[in-house]
């Protein structure tokens, strides 16, 4: 009787605890979905080289890079250093227009919007739109 009682409980949290990811991650799962139902319908299924694959990965590895910057704090540390003083908009996008000239754009975009999303400034729509467009600029 205990045994099912906890084999319950663990799999209530198992199911909670996928409800929440679904929640979540509904834009990933519906886009998933979208390709797999458009794949059928199409009857062409996405074939990738090897070379499209190592850019995804290395995309990926960039996005999980970011990510772990921005959990472990230090993407707001170099938010908090760049917010101190005045021009904090122009600051961001001269460094990316000439951090797209490095590398390019998307990978600017890719480290400069999270560190944009964490300073406490208003209107930061406009100033993502804003370093896009140095972004875009830069690497031409």
């Amino acid at each position: 009787m205990i045994i099912s009682c906890q084999v319950t409980g663990v799999l209530l949290k198992v199911q909670s605890t996928f409800i929440d990811f679904v929640l979540k991650e509904w834009l990933v799962i519906a886009s998933g979905v979208a390709l797999v139902l458009t794949s059928f319908y199409t009857k062409h299924f996405p074939d990738y080289s090897i070379q499209e694959l190592q850019v995804l990965f290395i995309l990926f590895a960039l996005f999980v890079s970011v990510k772990g910057l921005h959990n472990s704090g230090l993407i707001l540390k170099i938010a908090q250093i760049i917010g101190k003083g005045k021009a904090i908009a122009l600051k961001l996008v001269v460094i990316t227009f000439f951090l797209s000239m490095l590398v390019t754009n998307d990978i600017a975009l890719i480290v400069i919007v999270p560190l944009t999303l964490s300073l406490n400034i208003d209107r930061k729509g406009i100033l993502v739109i804003l370093e896009v467009l140095a972004a875009n600029a830069g690497s031409a």
